[in-house]
């Protein structure tokens, strides 16, 4: 046992001594900025294989604050010889208001718009589940500025067009038939059938219970208006003008609330408690 005892004595002189030579070379002030905790957002996009350059980053940009959700438009190089220009006006109905051209609009001569081209890509984000905290950070003049983000959200590309062209369709087809069934003044009853159903109260109330949440988030998600953005560009001075807001704000120094053994077991891996 003094054996034992006696390496373990050798172990915390060297770990004395070697404390003693891993001296201190520098301290830096931290300062916590809040003025962008509740805007900023980590941005991520798991397939693209580059960056934005200058003047090919989002045209437009919308979101939905209380859904943080996030929708940008990113052009496309119609002019590329990889482009395919007959697959891109035919995705082009899409992209914008102009209603699918029919078999009338052909024998009443009616004009039609030049076919648009699909000239743009939408990524729409998807909210990543807080699985720890993010912050951000800057160094300037010695001192380390630190800010909280409120999010990290992760875009891929939205297929929202083709829902927009089948709806075109539905309506053209609709249109067609209308119009044949015009001259004929056929009028059609449905009938319905009613289904008598008894429920008690505990069965109303466990149907409510079994509502889904996450359709009901949808919903509201899928309500809640569009709000415009603008996009720039990380070197525009508007990117320099809000970057800035990191290091403004008044000064005050924060009041530590925990002892220096409670933040070390708080950080300890073998901490049960997280």
């Amino acid at each position: 046992m003094s054996e034992v005892k006696s390496e373990h004595m050798d172990v915390d002189n060297v770990a004395s001594e070697n404390m003693e030579e891993d001296e201190v070379v520098q301290e830096i002030d931290v300062y916590l900025s809040q003025q962008l905790a509740q805007h900023l957002y980590l941005f991520q996009y798991p397939i693209r294989t580059h960056s934005f350059g200058k003047n090919t980053g989002p045209t437009q940009a919308r979101i939905k604050p209380k859904s943080q959700i996030f929708e940008l438009d990113i052009p496309l190089e119609t002019n590329a010889p990889t482009y395919n220009r007959e697959k891109g006006e035919e995705l082009g109905l899409g992209v914008n208001d102009d209603p699918f051209k029919t078999i009338l609009d052909e024998r009443m001569g009616t004009k039609q718009n030049k076919a648009s081209l699909m000239n743009k890509q939408t990524l729409s984000s998807s909210l990543v589940p807080a699985q720890t905290n993010y912050m951000v950070g800057a160094f300037r003049n010695g001192a380390l500025y630190m800010s909280p983000v409120r999010g990290a959200v992760q875009f891929r590309p939205s297929l929202k067009y083709l829902d927009k062209i089948d709806e075109k369709i539905k309506v053209a087809n609709k249109k067609v038939l209308d119009e044949e069934n015009k001259d004929l003044q056929v009028e059609e009853v449905k009938a319905k059938a009613v289904q008598v159903q008894v429920r008690n109260a505990d069965s109303n109330q466990t149907a409510t219970l079994r509502k889904s949440t996450l359709a009901q988030l949808q919903r509201q998600a899928e309500e809640e208006p569009w709000i415009r953005l603008q996009y720039f560009d990380e070197e525009s001075n508007e990117a320099y003008y809000i970057y800035e807001k990191m290091f403004s704000g008044k000064k005050e120094p924060l009041v530590c609330k925990t002892t220096t053994e409670e933040f070390i077991d708080r950080i300890s891996a073998f901490n049960t408690q997280l």
